[in-house]
């Protein structure tokens, strides 16, 4: 009997000292999966929507864009500047973005934008075909349009009762892949914003200015449209080969009451 207790007291012994240690080892595995289940709900989720939207360019099938970011959660129909229908499709990336594409009735991708939507998500993009001297780069959420480089092709400025647009279009020729490279600000995104006032001369039936449109104006408004310019910043990207088209009907990004309209 001796013998088989000081067996059974050396087992215990041996287990009780495992199961001390083994504590230590489960919390450290929890703590790890924690971890892990919190990176990928910030860190990790908003670096694959930055990987997944590197994957988009113009004149792919709009199933592509589904097989990436799933089925759109918006779809509106709408003109493009040549009066054809395109259709608007908008995904809500968690609490981080929202991405919009225009498609044509071939179902190619003519135009797709990217709106951040948390002051924790500000990827930087470089704008044009990668490789080439004209491209330049665009922090979300941070970059001032007066520091976007030269003068833009268009300026898009559209403003309403309820909402207010401006963006820069910077054509790029075959730099930029004969495409559109378009920055701007939309209600829908986050930032900075130094709106240009309603009392500075510009056609709002139009929407669409050249990029010289405030040469002609007074020194004071002059001023005024730089100084919102320095004040607002890029929180919406776009890459474009679709006919210009009034901002006014077809947003750079989504437009907030739209979207609330069609959430119903």
């Amino acid at each position: 009997m001796s013998v088989i207790s000081n067996v059974w007291d050396v087992t215990a012994n041996t287990g009780g000292q495992l199961l001390r240690n083994a504590g230590p080892i489960v919390a450290a595995i929890a703590i790890s999966k924690l971890l892990l289940d919190l990176w990928r709900k910030t860190l990790g989720r908003r670096r694959r929507w930055v990987r997944l939207y590197r994957r988009l360019s113009l004149g792919l099938q709009l199933d592509y864009a589904v097989e990436l970011f799933g089925k759109a959660a918006y779809k509106a129909s709408a003109r493009d500047g040549e009066g054809n229908e395109v259709t608007e499709y908008v995904w809500p990336l968690a609490t981080d973005a929202y991405l919009q594409a225009i498609v044509g009735d071939d179902s190619i991708i003519k135009r797709y934008s990217l709106t951040t939507t948390s002051r924790w998500f500000r990827p930087r993009f470089k704008m044009g075909s990668p490789g080439n001297s004209a491209t330049f780069e665009v922090k979300l959420g941070k970059t001032s349009f007066s520091s976007l480089p030269g003068e833009p092709s268009d300026v898009y400025l559209a403003r309403g009762a309820s909402f207010y647009e401006y963006g820069e279009n910077r054509y790029l020729g075959r730099p930029g892949k004969y495409a559109d490279w378009i920055c701007s600000y939309t209600q829908m995104g986050v930032g900075r914003l130094k709106p240009i006032p309603i009392n500075v001369p510009a056609d709002d039936s139009v929407s669409r200015l050249p990029g010289n449109w405030y040469v002609n104006l007074s020194d004071a408004d002059k001023k005024t449209v730089e100084s919102a310019r320095a004040g607002s910043v890029v929180n919406t990207i776009t890459v474009s080969k679709l006919p210009h088209t009034n901002p006014g009907v077809l947003s750079f990004g989504p437009r907030f009451e739209e979207v609330e309209l069609r959430a119903h």
